[in-house]
């Protein structure tokens, strides 16, 4: 029994020590993802996309934002990412009421994807 005892708390420590790099890395992420940085990538996305940004749907901004917020990361390491978020925003937009596919883009010529 004694034995068991051993092999078990040996077999807990050992997967302690192992989460340990994983529970840091967890832990710089959400030091990094503070409210400035949510901020930051919003600031962002309005200056670039100007009025655009405030037609986009609600469930539509969210990926946007963090597809920003990892673009602007220079530490962030899975750049398909940004691309899968961006996409997933497209989508919503275009799924919603008030996106429709008409306005994507802003109404800009050439932007137009109510054919769709």
């Amino acid at each position: 029994m004694q034995i068991q005892l051993n092999d078990l708390r040996d077999s807990i420590e050992s997967n302690s020590a192992a989460q340990i790099p994983i529970i840091d890395s967890l832990q710089e992420l959400v030091r990094r993802m503070d409210s400035r940085s949510r901020h930051s990538a919003e600031a962002s996305l309005r200056t670039e996309l100007l009025d655009t940004y405030y037609s986009l749907c609600p469930s539509a901004r969210n990926p946007t934002i963090v597809a920003e917020y990892c673009f602007l990361d220079a530490k962030f390491t899975d750049p398909s990412r940004i691309v899968v978020d961006l996409a997933t925003a497209f989508e919503r937009h275009c799924d919603s009421d008030s996106g429709g596919g008409k306005n994507i883009g802003g109404g800009l010529p050439g932007h137009d994807f109510s054919e769709w």
